[in-house]
């Protein structure tokens, strides 16, 4: 499996991220990690990379990974912390 996750979401609030959940967690091709926002970014940082890629241990194999976590919008650091991690992961804002 790549290193996790292919995209993240961030956004505004009441800006659609409950229904993108929702949504994205119905294709097969898709996976989230269990609960709505890991928030590693900017709250959980501190845990370390680690951490975070167990959080998609659960993906089957050839599943496309992302993590919506909508306050990375707001964290004075989380775009560049994101972008240290792996600069090729597609961002989706709302």
């Amino acid at each position: 499996m790549n290193r996790p996750p292919a995209f993240i979401h961030a956004g505004a609030p009441k800006a659609g991220s409950t229904w993108l959940h929702a949504a994205l967690s119905e294709h097969p091709g898709i996976y989230l990690p269990p609960g709505k926002e890991l928030q590693f970014f900017d709250k959980h940082y501190k845990l370390g990379e680690d951490w975070y890629e167990k959080q998609f241990s659960g993906a089957p194999d050839g599943a496309v990974t992302g993590d919506l976590s909508p306050e990375y919008l707001f964290h004075p650091e989380a775009a560049a912390r994101i972008a240290a991690y792996d600069p090729s992961t597609k961002i989706l804002i709302t």
